[in-house]
């Protein structure tokens, strides 16, 4: 990807530096030059004659300064033929300018401020410079004109007009810059995304700190070609000139450590420690020169650092050379890499040293190789890195699963013996007095009847006490038959049945046995129930109706209500069984529907305890038919079930 970037923005119209590429009039002989002086734009045709001629590129030199660069300059050149609704596009220059156009009129010159990065005339223009401008519009209706151009450098060692300005329609010349924009903001896009997620790959799998130099290079790398190309006021539209300068040396001074920390990374045994520590505090005085010095200072600082990035590229190549002697993963890569970084970079500088300008400084080479080369050695090494962990991995992990089949075992043995012992407990702690109970009543009320014969009981108490040894033993009866059940589900030995029924009988059925207890305690009983053939499990339904009316009557005050009212519901019969009890909170609920516990509350055990097996048995005879159990409780004012019966 990287690869075709490059190619394309070589060979498309959107090459940075030849934005003339198939059309447009480019402005590259004719130019005349007056050094040291920032000429009146209106004097500035007069003069030209006497001006010494221009070869693009053009240098400041003979002045003041570092290599004679500091000082004025005008340019100037005669335009003629300039089609309507264009633009100028300017070429590359070093430091402040500002363009002017100069047309001859009956009443005398008229002079048009174009644009520009600043004001060359005022002192220390740098300081007060900022954005330079995209293209600027020939909106002021003259074919020919004159051309003026004002530079002023004090600080840079190489100033002067580097690229040769174009004219071109002003549609083609926006649509130029549009993709010129795109291309770089793509490129430089591409390397910060490689070097982000280069990063966040090394933090999620813990990789090795080669990770995060190569990263932080790309990243720095991506910067730096965007204050290259002096598109950081995009994004920075308050920074200055200077300080624009000032950054873009900092990424410089910064890269090469990180290169040598990428070296170190890579094959660390071969790397001196103490050298990348060297190499890194240089660094930091430079940047620190960079950040705080004056600018001329700062621009002096390049050519003793490019002695240390010399020394730089030195020590990775003994690092490289090192690790390919001791047969290192990547080693001929690397070198391969080195040897292509270097041609690469001494190609950009000879570019930018001799002022030819073309498509190919549109590319950062280095950069190019350097992140091919980065991907090729990192995809690699992750390789490697990804098959000793996949087998280790895969070690680890039979290990793992046969400790965690036995762990499991012993847990679910341990689990179900738990279990057991807790319900063997619980069970024999209830049960004995949920039998006792009724078994005391029946033994004590059957001695009454035998020592009869001493005292005499008349007919009425005989009946009494015969009709309390009844009902005790039909409790009795209840409390095993439901222990059975509970069994019987548990054992998946319950069968349900598909047979033709009316509800309304079922109901009719459940409230008349429960009537008696409803006379005794004078509860109102209110009875609605639709009458409607349905196919399901009558047994089913009378059971948890009788179990769930039964906790209603039990627990309902004396001259309370008790509601029963049934109706079809899309595809369930539902019932619903409302108390003018107690009620129960919520967190009881969970505890009401477990098997053989003791609610502390009244709603699922008498007044006397017993165990809860009614409402445990009910939630388990409506989950083996798909019904439905809904219990709604309010406590001081009462309870609703609600049972859902699935319908055929």
């Amino acid at each position: 990807m990287i690869v075709f970037l490059g190619g394309l923005m070589v060979s498309s119209p959107f090459v940075l530096y030849a934005p003339d590429r198939g059309d447009g009039m480019t402005l590259e002989a004719g130019w005349r030059a007056i050094d040291e002086e920032l000429v009146n734009p209106e004097l500035a045709a007069a003069r030209a004659r006497d001006a010494r001629e221009v070869m693009i590129p053009d240098f400041m030199s003979g002045q003041s300064g570092a290599d004679g660069a500091f000082g004025t300059i005008t340019y100037i050149r005669g335009v003629s033929g300039v089609p309507a609704d264009s633009a100028l596009v300017t070429g590359k220059i070093r430091s402040v300018y500002r363009y002017y156009a100069v047309v001859d009129g009956d009443d005398g010159p008229r002079v048009y401020k174009l644009g520009g990065n600043g004001d060359p005339s005022v002192v220390n223009p740098e300081t007060s410079a900022s954005a330079p401008p995209k293209h600027m519009l020939l909106d002021f209706g003259a074919s020919d004109f004159t051309l003026v151009l004002h530079v002023a450098n004090t600080s840079h060692f190489q100033a002067g007009l580097m690229t040769a300005p174009v004219i071109r329609d002003a549609a083609l010349a926006q649509r130029t810059e549009d993709g010129r924009l795109a291309a770089i903001m793509l490129f430089a896009g591409l390397f910060i995304a490689i070097g982000l997620y280069t990063i966040l790959l090394a933090l999620w799998h813990a990789g090795e700190s080669y990770y995060y130099s190569g990263g932080v290079v790309l990243v720095l790398i991506a910067i730096r070609l965007i204050f290259v190309q002096d598109f950081e006021w995009l994004f920075l539209p308050f920074i200055s000139y200077p300080a624009s300068l000032r950054f873009e040396y900092v990424t410089f001074f910064t890269l090469l450590p990180m290169f040598y920390g990428l070296a170190c990374g890579l094959f660390p045994k071969e790397a001196s420690v103490r050298g990348a520590q060297l190499l890194f505090g240089v660094s930091g005085l430079f940047a620190l020169v960079a950040i705080a010095a004056p600018l001329p200072w700062v621009f002096e600082t390049r050519n003793p650092y490019m002695l240390v990035a010399g020394i730089c590229g030195v020590m990775v190549l003994m690092v490289f050379l090192r690790a390919r002697n001791k047969r290192r993963l990547g080693a001929n890569v690397a070198l391969a890499g080195w040897a292509i970084m270097i041609m690469a970079m001494l190609a950009d500088a000879v570019l930018t040293a001799s002022g030819a300008l073309g498509g190919l400084e549109s590319v950062p080479v280095a950069t190019i190789a350097f992140a091919v080369i980065l991907m090729w050695l990192f995809t690699m090494r992750y390789r490697r890195e990804q098959a000793e962990r996949t087998a280790l991995s895969k070690h680890l992990a039979m290990a793992n699963e046969a400790l965690g089949l036995r762990a499991d075992e012993l847990d679910d043995a341990q689990q179900r013996a738990e279990d057991a012992l807790r319900i063997k407990s619980s069970f024999l702690a209830n049960i004995s007095h949920e039998v006792r109970t009724p078994l005391n009543a029946i033994i004590g009320f059957s001695d009454l009847l035998i020592s009869q014969s001493h005292s005499p009981v008349d007919a009425q108490k005989q009946r009494e006490y015969l009709s309390l040894i009844r009902n005790n033993g039909q409790q009795l009866l209840v409390l095993m038959s439901d222990i059975l059940s509970v069994s019987d589900l548990e054992a998946g030995r319950f069968e349900v049945a598909h047979d033709p029924f009316d509800p309304q009988d079922v109901v009719d059925m459940s409230v008349g046995l429960l009537a008696p207890v409803a006379r005794e305690k004078h509860i109102f009983l209110d009875t609605q129930c639709q009458s409607i053939e349905i196919k399901g499990d009558v047994r089913i339904m009378r059971q948890a109706l009788i179990k769930v009316l039964s906790n209603a009557m039990k627990h309902a005050p004396d001259n309370g209500v008790v509601t029963v009212h049934g109706a079809l519901d899309e595809n369930h019969f539902t019932i619903r069984i409302t108390d003018t009890g107690a009620g129960m909170p919520k967190e009881e609920m969970k505890v009401a529907l477990s098997v053989f516990e003791r609610p502390g509350h009244a709603y699922t055990s008498d007044p006397n305890g017993g165990m809860s097996v009614g409402l445990p048995l009910v939630s388990r005879l409506m989950t083996l038919i798909d019904g439905r159990l809904d219990i709604e409780s309010i406590e001081g004012v009462g309870t609703t079930v609600t049972l859902g019966f699935p319908v055929e």
